[in-house]
């Protein structure tokens, strides 16, 4: 044992979960996650689905390219705006932004079928709404990037 190391063996699990910012950091974590996976699966069954039962009848290849499109939004967007945002916001207020943005990003799915129901699914309105959630979708991305970080 070292003079400034008062123990050398590993701390037990049990003991390092009563410890209330890992506590924080884990729930934040997993309700991230939870939140990331679902839109994530329900994506492109949206897009995929038939109009009447709510989705927007696209084809594979258009899918293809507004999952692609969001990727390309979301690693461009942090590449070049992320720490400056980061830097003027904070983490904590960009990671509790980043998480309330799945409110409308969930709420979108049914806004843009009834669109696609009004004016068709390849009008523009459905197109630019497709991209605000591509939008909103990098940038809750943003919150990934801010794990390490105590927020509360």
């Amino acid at each position: 044992m070292t003079k400034n190391c008062p123990r050398d063996d590993p701390v037990p699990l049990r003991e390092l979960l009563q410890v209330y910012p890992v506590i924080l950091s884990v729930s934040n974590y997993v309700v991230l996650a939870f939140l990331g996976i679902a839109v994530s699966a329900l994506l492109p069954l949206f897009l995929a689905m038939p109009l009447h039962i709510g989705g927007l009848s696209l084809d594979p290849p258009s899918i293809g390219y507004i999952i692609g499109a969001e990727g390309a939004a979301a690693a461009i967007f942090q590449a070049f705006y992320f720490a400056r945002i980061v830097n003027y916001f904070g983490e904590r207020r960009i990671f509790i932004y980043a998480i309330s943005l799945f409110i409308p990003i969930f709420l979108s799915f049914p806004l843009i079928n009834a669109t696609a129901l009004r004016f068709g699914n390849q009008s523009g309105q459905v197109w630019f709404l497709i991209a605000i959630l591509l939008a909103m979708l990098a940038l809750m991305d943003m919150a990934y990037g801010m794990q390490h970080f105590r927020f509360f």
